[in-house]
């Protein structure tokens, strides 16, 4: 079985692969970020960040730490049964 942390990764870079190769388009908030620790730099690219951005090789590192996860499924579970039966309806 996969470790939770594999799973999410995976699930990033999908997300991340989609915004960069289909969308070309940084809706992740890497330029953000990117502006905000560099903002000298930013204008110099902020014109071309979408080019750049979708030909970025971005690492990802992920971390992850559930706690009570019987409580989330739980809940998630719940919530979903009540969104099929308002549909439904």
């Amino acid at each position: 079985m996969k470790r939770k942390y594999q799973i999410t990764e995976k699930n990033v870079r999908l997300t991340l692969n989609k915004l960069q190769k289909e969308l070309k388009t940084d809706i992740s908030g890497i330029g953000l970020e990117t502006y905000r620790e560099y903002p000298k730099q930013w204008q110099n690219v902020q014109s071309e960040w979408n080019e750049i951005f979708s030909n970025a090789d971005i690492m990802i590192d992920v971390h992850t730490n559930i706690t009570h996860q019987g409580l989330i499924n739980k809940s998630v579970e719940k919530n979903h049964k009540s969104l099929i039966t308002t549909l439904i309806s």
